[in-house]
């Protein structure tokens, strides 16, 4: 927006929108997480992490994947 619209900044303005990106994105990943549970424990190992899973695993929510 700043460079296509001309939007008038303040100094600090990329580091605050960073910071923002990455708030979001964390919150983002833990609704996945969330919603997708398998999903989140098979990319956990693929990175070397050992899952446990707990004695019922929670299934994954589809119809909250499919919303929107």
């Amino acid at each position: 927006m700043v460079e296509e619209f001309s939007v008038d900044t303040v100094e600090g303005w990329r580091s605050a929108v960073g910071e923002g990106r990455e708030e979001w994105r964390k919150l983002q990943l833990l609704a996945a997480v969330r919603d997708a549970p398998g999903v989140a424990a098979r990319a956990l190992e693929d990175l070397q992490y050992k899952v446990v899973p707990p004695d019922s695993a929670p299934a994954d929510n589809q119809s909250r994947m499919r919303a929107y």
